[in-house]
């Protein structure tokens, strides 16, 4: 293996070169629409170099999805000389993607020719919140779809924006055969229209929310007696935008009022919730808010989270209010034990009461409480049971959680899985934007970069440089070792590989997957000779590593190191690197399956 040499400097015009460090991405093209010059920072995000971005290039920088779009939209642009403006993704070698906005302007230049000059910004965080909100727009809708009371949204004209499930039971009406109609020119009748009128023209920015009672003209020609409580919203002018109703059929039952007046609170609670649930995307940060805001909306002596845990497989108290002792934090709970763990179990919401004397042996020094109505539900999220949500209360009397409680507490489940599952995978892309997909150890990317900072931190200390050793492994004959047993089994060796150096190396030493089957080591603070001695202990452990082959028979594969230090006057990556190569190359002219230190 011969050691990368950097490619020669680009040539570039003195108003290009002060262009190379701008910001943002800066491209320019010539008449054809060919790229002549990318700046360092469109490098970066597209994850390729500036001579393999030239002509055309540059369009194998562009994810597969968006290539074709982006292509014929940049060639029209040139063709009919207008403006180009697109949203689009770079997905870059080592499979991250990154979102980027667009633009391209044609201008002449000093011949006389049309060229064109763009800009392309980084917008992945715009784009990841603005899924984040779509996401949370998708649960309010579904809130209000579900919620008994009658919810509708209408503009200053009484126009209908908004129109729940129960709206449409209550008036015979489907929201869209009354979407953007003024209500009052068909459900309210003609004697109450005008109050109605008046009362829209009347509304000023802090008045409170504003309570009346009208008809409603149900679509078969009845009339229900409705209740409503109105929320008026206004923009930074003080006009208004639009009014959100809640309301109640109060023909029949007056007495109903309570209970929906109940469920009118606990649908504001929930949107609060859901407000809560999707504030951030940080794990600890995430699961006390989650747990004050379920407090706040169902009123609980006990709140626990107790949650998966991917490595083990365990279900583990992860967060815990009210009468809960933070020590329970950690705690085991293992499935059909408890409510918790029988919710966990059965997939399904789980009520108990339960005396002291039958608290589960995990919990019994953990609460404090000599009797508890509790209930466990179910987190579940495609199909995956993540944990569950356990709530207590002290009330006597049954039943400690009504109807509707019942259903905010699954409606609460659904969001709180959905959040978890959203936390889990923004930490899964972030992982995987710095480790290699098949070891687990860091990838290329990550590796050059780091340990270009550490030589810079090392830089930084005049008197108190410590050494630093670097090994650079190669699988021998990994190539004809794939031929012979497949690349399932050489996949496997390459996993069990990486387990060996996580075992060797120190938390602090920088183990990386180079590419294929090479692998590197950098170890701060080593010397030549305490690498040699690490690379020899990784040599020893796979020679004499029993691995399955796909027939079951048992194999066996070697791999060859090359060790050596930081040298004081050359101390650049690649002079170190470089070095390690030329140990390794040695180890392999030497017969492989050994370490050689220079």
């Amino acid at each position: 293996m011969q050691a990368a040499t950097a490619s020669p400097p680009l040539q570039v015009s003195p108003s290009e070169r002060a262009l190379l460090g701008a910001p943002v991405g800066i491209l320019e093209t010539d008449p054809t629409g060919a790229r002549i010059f990318v700046n360092d920072h469109w490098c970066e995000l597209a994850g390729m170099t500036r001579e393999a971005a030239l002509g055309d290039g540059w369009i194998a920088a562009i994810h597969p999805a968006d290539r074709d779009r982006v292509a014929t939209g940049w060639t029209e642009a040139i063709e009919e000389r207008r403006e180009f403006s697109q949203e689009y993704r770079f997905q870059r070698p080592d499979g991250s993607v990154v979102w980027v906005a667009g633009v391209g302007k044609a201008l002449d230049d000093d011949l006389g020719r049309s060229v064109y000059v763009g800009v392309v910004t980084d917008i992945t965080a715009v784009v990841a919140t603005r899924e984040a909100l779509r996401a949370q727009g998708s649960f309010l809708h579904a809130v209000l779809d579900v919620a008994g009371s009658l919810v509708c949204v209408i503009d200053p004209s009484g126009r209908f924006l908004r129109f729940n499930k129960a709206c449409e039971l209550a008036s015979g009406y489907t929201f869209e055969e009354i979407r953007n109609r003024p209500f009052y020119d068909f459900l309210i009748p003609a004697d109450e229209a005008p109050g109605v009128r008046r009362a829209l023209a009347g509304l000023r920015v802090g008045d409170p929310p504003a309570s009346n009672h009208n008809h409603w003209v149900t679509k078969t020609g009845d009339v229900r007696l409705m209740s409503w409580s109105n929320v008026s919203f206004f923009d930074e002018d003080g006009t208004l935008t639009h009014i959100v109703s809640t309301g109640t059929d109060i023909s029949e039952e007056r007495a109903v009022q309570d209970a929906l007046a109940e469920r009118a609170r606990l649908f504001k609670d929930l949107i609060a919730f859901a407000h809560v649930a999707n504030a951030t995307l940080n794990t600890e940060e995430l699961l006390p808010r989650l747990l004050d805001s379920i407090a706040a909306t169902l009123p609980s002596d006990l709140l626990g989270l107790v949650l998966i845990d991917p490595p083990t497989g365990n279900y583990i108290v992860r967060a815990v209010h009210g009468t809960f002792k933070a020590m329970a934090i950690g705690t085991v709970i293992p499935p059909g034990v408890g409510v918790s763990g029988r919710a966990i179990a059965t997939r399904t919401m789980v009520f108990d009461h339960v005396e002291r004397s039958h608290f589960p042996a995990a919990l019994a020094d953990l609460v404090d409480a000599d009797s508890l109505h509790m209930v466990g539900v179910p987190l579940v999220h495609d199909g995956a049971v993540l944990g569950a949500l356990l709530s207590g209360r002290l009330k006597a009397g049954e039943p400690a959680y009504s109807l509707l409680e019942s259903e905010a507490l699954s409606l609460i489940a659904a969001q709180t899985s959905l959040s978890l599952t959203n936390a889990r995978l923004l930490q899964e892309v972030s992982e995987l934007a710095i480790r290699d997909g098949l070891t687990g150890l860091y990838n290329r990317r990550y590796f050059e970069a780091s340990l270009e900072e550490m030589l810079r931190r090392r830089a930084r200390k005049r008197n108190d440089r410590v050494p630093i050793a670097a090994i650079m492994f190669d699988l021998d004959h990994f190539g004809a070792f794939n031929k012979d047993h497949g690349h399932q089994v050489g996949d496997g060796v390459l996993r069990q590989f990486a387990g060996l150096l996580n075992e060797r190396f120190r938390s602090s030493d920088l183990v990386a997957r180079y590419g294929g089957e090479e692998f590197v080591a950098i170890l701060e603070g080593s010397r030549v000779e305490d690498a040699r001695k690490a690379a020899e202990d990784v040599r020893h452990a796979l020679e004499t590593l029993s691995i399955l082959g796909a027939d079951g028979s048992r194999l066996n594969a070697t791999v060859s190191a090359g060790c050596t230090e930081l040298d004081p006057l050359d101390a650049t990556r690649e002079a170190l690197l470089r070095a390690a190569d030329v140990g390794l190359f040695m180890a392999k002219r030497s017969g492989r399956n050994t370490v050689v230190a220079i």
